[in-house]
């Protein structure tokens, strides 16, 4: 949870970089943080929607099997995961 906090907190200092909409990528099956099938995608899924809210950023998740959407994230397909 402390490096989903730290991601979160990288990204609202230097959220005016991003536009108004953000591709972010997670991982299914990561029960109860993140899956496609929990309420709000999970508990870690919320806290970021939550707080991409706050600055007013639109999140669109896509869920892809972990080592995949970490690849695609470094290669820019992606602006985060987590």
């Amino acid at each position: 949870m402390i490096s989903v906090l730290r991601f979160l907190l990288a990204f609202l200092c230097c959220s005016t970089a991003f536009s108004q909409s953000l591709d972010l990528v997670s991982g299914d099956d990561y029960v109860p943080y993140a899956d496609s099938k929990l309420p709000g995608g999970g508990l870690a899924t919320a806290l970021v929607k939550a707080a991409f809210a706050q600055v007013k950023t639109d999140v669109v998740m896509h869920w892809r099997p972990w080592a995949y959407g970490l690849e695609q994230t470094k290669r820019g397909v992606y602006a985060a995961t987590f």
